[in-house]
């Protein structure tokens, strides 16, 4: 490869024979096997991409408030710094085909009552770092799927950690231990099979007027003899409203909703009525309490699996109508993030109004 972090890499044309030629457009395996299942490209491919998304990650911190960009002695180096942390992207130096994130903490501003403000740990710092690596500046090399992490990064650090333990719960669906039923991912771009209430293919997160807007998707676990191909699969578009500390299914009133987001949105708003501790997000836990509970109406677990009461007989309730259309109180069409950080209790769930 060219020696793309000096300056007069493009300016000195590097002599090639015809087997390395060859070697660098002939699809191959990711030499990053941390990177799950992707179809194989070239090595000049996966280079390019890399380029590419180093230099959209430059756009996003120029256009983001929450974002401030730094400068860096070394070249084709992006350093920025958000609050609580900072954080470099290089490139791999060793074979040019993948980029890496690594965060460092920054000392927290001083608060108004002196206590000591919220902060991520090392190991959730590891987490952003890993799934940056594997998740988001990888092929497909999507622009939109980095736009969506850099919104997360932007969040309340008790928000951030949520979403960090999401994260974690995706890369290692071993810790959520025999309770899960469900797997997650986060999306950091809206699927295909998402409810149209984002333009498939955009950012996946969205922050306006104190809610963020995200996307899971959920598969069941199978059981029972069953394969994997079999399980059913959710999409689910989550609002979770800073101001009340509630987590709710985005709905609309005039789209039909399938079985699955009905017995979802009924479980999320069971989960408001208990609430959480004072001065604990609600986003994580309700996210896991989903994945431990959540029963399709023809879903039949096995004996020695305690899913849960069931959803299915409440689906037909009358929901109160702030429960009910989390999406109608955003206040309008979903754009850039206009939430900086700066949230560092969040307030006690009232459960429903």
């Amino acid at each position: 490869m060219p020696q793309a972090n000096r300056s007069w890499a493009g300016a000195i044309p590097t002599i090639l024979t015809h087997e390395k030629l060859d070697l660098l457009c002939r699809p191959s395996p990711h030499p990053n096997k941390d990177i799950g299942v992707t179809p194989d490209i070239s090595p000049l491919e996966r280079f390019l991409g890399c380029v590419y998304m180093r230099r959209q990650l430059y756009r996003n911190i120029q256009s983001d408030d929450t974002l401030q960009l730094l400068n860096s002695n070394e070249p084709g180096v992006v350093l920025f710094k958000v609050d609580g942390m900072q954080c470099q992207v290089t490139l791999n130096q060793v074979h040019m085909q993948s980029l890496h994130m690594k965060i460092a903490p920054l000392p927290p501003p001083p608060t108004p009552d002196g206590k000591q403000p919220f902060q991520l740990s090392p190991e959730d710092f590891l987490v952003l770092e890993q799934f940056f690596d594997t998740r988001v500046a990888a092929p497909p090399y999507r622009p939109n799927s980095l736009h969506g992490f850099s919104r997360v990064l932007s969040c309340a650090p008790q928000v951030l950690k949520d979403f960090v333990q999401i994260m974690r719960l995706e890369m290692k669906p071993e810790l959520g231990g025999d309770q899960l039923k469900w797997t997650v991912q986060f999306c950091t771009r809206v699927p295909p099979s998402a409810a149209p209430i984002v333009p498939i293919g955009n950012a996946g997160v969205h922050i306006v007027r104190l809610k963020i807007l995200f996307f899971l998707q959920i598969t069941r676990i199978p059981y029972n003899g069953k394969e994997w191909k079999d399980s059913p699969s959710l999409v689910l578009p989550m609002v979770y409203d800073l101001n009340s500390n509630l987590t709710q299914l985005a709905e609309k009133r005039e789209q039909p909703q399938s079985p699955g987001a009905i017995a979802a949105s009924t479980l999320l708003r069971r989960f408001s009525e208990y609430g959480v501790p004072h001065g604990q997000c609600s986003l994580f836990p309700a996210v896991r309490d989903l994945l431990t509970n959540l029963q399709l109406p023809n879903d039949v677990p096995p004996p020695n699996q305690a899913i849960g009461p069931p959803v299915g007989p409440m689906v037909g309730s009358s929901p109160n109508p702030i429960m009910h259309s989390p999406m109608q109180q955003m206040g309008g069409p979903v754009g850039p993030p206009q939430v900086g950080p700066g949230y560092q209790q969040m307030p006690q769930n009232p459960g429903p109004q």
